[in-house]
């Protein structure tokens, strides 16, 4: 409400869960003109159901934050941020999906090299990840399912690392200690908890996201 009057509305707002209606919401554009008073009132009813599935460790956004802008310089910012994001996701589907099919198709011909059915899985599930954020955008979804399409996203990526440092390990003959087996151990617990505490199992997901990179780096310049 801008000076008591409605100006935009999104979803439902309601006590009763049944009937409110929550969905992602990031970078629209609302146009609408100031009055001529010194002091312009700006209200935002919005709903904060505790039933709601809200992540803290992934992208927190703020409850609002607005840009004041000219209209038409508002429209054309949001068209070019639209279509510079679209670009980068169809680069990134249109990487990952043939050069994780063209890697396994290396592992079908040469099946004794088991790096590549590793590295194939490594761009499968970056492809996969990369399209279920797609999906998780997409209006049609409440904030609840969009933030449950995160936790699997966030399951295809620790399922990625996980074959991209096999399939390094293999690549380069390097010995697979006691501490590489326990963090194979610990990310694939880390994946069913993440569903299960949510917030608090994506403290112990950073903590591994951490570690795989670090034994990535190592495996590469060992």
């Amino acid at each position: 409400y801008l000076n008591g009057k409605l100006i935009y509305r999104k979803g439902t707002v309601s006590k009763d869960y049944r009937v409110e209606r929550t969905h992602q919401f990031f970078a629209h554009v609302i146009s609408s003109k100031l009055s001529h008073q010194s002091s312009q009132v700006l209200a935002v009813r919005y709903s904060f159901n505790k039933k709601n599935l809200y992540l803290k460790f992934i992208n927190i956004p703020p409850c609002m934050s607005i840009v004041l802008k000219d209209d038409n310089q508002a429209f054309t910012d949001n068209t070019r941020g639209e279509a510079t994001l679209s670009i980068l996701r169809a680069i990134q589907l249109s990487f990952y999906l043939p050069l994780g099919i063209l890697i396994l198709f290396l592992f079908y011909s040469f099946p004794k090299r088991k790096e590549y059915l590793y590295f194939g899985i490594f761009c499968l599930s970056m492809f996969s990840s990369d399209l279920i954020h797609i999906v998780a955008l997409l209006p049609l979804f409440t904030a609840s399912q969009a933030m449950f399409f995160t936790l699997i996203e966030v399951s295809f990526d620790l399922l990625g690392l996980l074959s991209l440092i096999n399939g390094t390990h293999i690549l380069y003959k390097l010995p697979k200690n006691w501490f590489f087996k326990a963090i194979v151990l610990y990310a694939l617990l880390v994946i069913p908890f993440i569903f299960i505490f949510k917030d608090l199992g994506g403290l112990f997901l950073l903590l591994l996201v951490l570690v795989l990179v670090l034994e990535f780096l190592h495996s590469n310049f060992h």
